[in-house]
């Protein structure tokens, strides 16, 4: 889709993301995302991953609820346009990139509760060190506080995959 282009059509909306006539795109038009790259999977030796929804999902002014959600309609509406992700890789993309947003998040609240204004290779890595030891005692306290979120692989079969025990 041409960034050129005024008018679209659009199935979903959401507070950042839409699902268009095309795949996903920013509410303002900037970022598109082909319905062809929603199947992608990341190429490494873990559980199969939903590339493209970690590959946004790292960008730092992204919304990841709201592309997670936008993510899981696009899945539904553009099927048949791409290759459909295998069980649990649209969960593995979405799990890392929630971690990677409270690590990123809590990297910044440890700066600030040390005053540290600028942060140098030593500052980075004691900070580092400090979140992972944070991090491990959530995982240990029942993990991060994320909402029931349903495979989009798994619809229809009525299971819904979720990051909360109850």
């Amino acid at each position: 889709m041409s960034k050129q282009r005024l008018e679209r059509v659009v199935y979903w909306s959401g507070r950042q993301w839409c699902v268009t006539e095309d795949g996903l795109d920013t509410i303002s038009g900037a970022y598109e995302i082909d319905a062809e790259l929603l199947g992608h999977l990341t190429e490494w030796s873990g559980p199969p991953m939903a590339e493209r929804l970690r590959h946004v999902c790292e960008k730092s002014w992204v919304d990841v609820e709201d592309f997670a959600a936008a993510f899981a309609v696009a899945l539904q509406i553009h099927a048949g346009k791409f290759a459909p992700l295998p069980e649990g890789a649209f969960l593995e993309a979405l799990e890392g990139a929630r971690r990677g947003r409270w690590a990123d998040d809590e990297f910044d609240r440890v700066r600030r509760e040390r005053s540290w204004k600028t942060v140098d290779m030593q500052r980075s890595q004691e900070i580092s060190r400090e979140v992972d030891s944070r991090l491990r005692q959530r995982d240990a306290a029942g993990g991060l506080p994320f909402s029931q979120v349903p495979d989009p692989a798994m619809a229809g079969s009525g299971v819904v995959a979720s990051d909360e025990e109850d």
